[in-house]
């Protein structure tokens, strides 16, 4: 019955479906590290996407606090109560929209020590969060 499969051929049948089994259960065991490993490459490019839009945010801020410095020079100028520094200085923070972000500290003390300078107001902080809701 047996006498038409010689032995080399019945050990290739044997050894290329243990092969194929085994490589089967390594890809379905370990499919995320093999892809970690093909896609190394891709971990740079990330970190330069995250190094760009780090710059883009700060380049914001930096806009942000030419800006707000303008409307408290201005607003020194013209010599405007607090109620109405605090409403200019609102829309122009609304424009920006880095309320919730970690800049939002850096800029109360920026607009806290502009304030302070240019039109001799001291801003309370109660006054500083409600720069940021409108």
């Amino acid at each position: 019955m047996f006498t038409n499969i010689s032995w080399k051929d019945y050990i290739l049948f044997i050894a290329a479906a243990l092969f194929l089994y085994y490589a089967w259960l390594f890809f379905i065991f370990y499919a995320k590290d093999i892809l970690r490993i093909f896609n190394k490459n891709k971990v740079p490019e990330t970190k330069a996407e995250n190094e760009n839009d780090s710059e883009e945010i700060f380049g914001i801020v930096y806009r942000l606090q030419d800006e707000v410095k303008g409307t408290i020079e201005e607003a020194a100028a013209k010599k405007y109560v607090k109620e109405e520094i605090i409403l200019s200085l609102q829309m122009v923070l609304e424009k920006y929209a880095l309320g919730s972000t970690p800049f939002q500290f850096a800029l109360n003390n920026f607009i806290e020590r502009h304030c302070k300078n240019n039109c001799s107001i001291h801003l309370e902080e109660d006054e500083l969060k409600q720069l940021w809701v409108r």
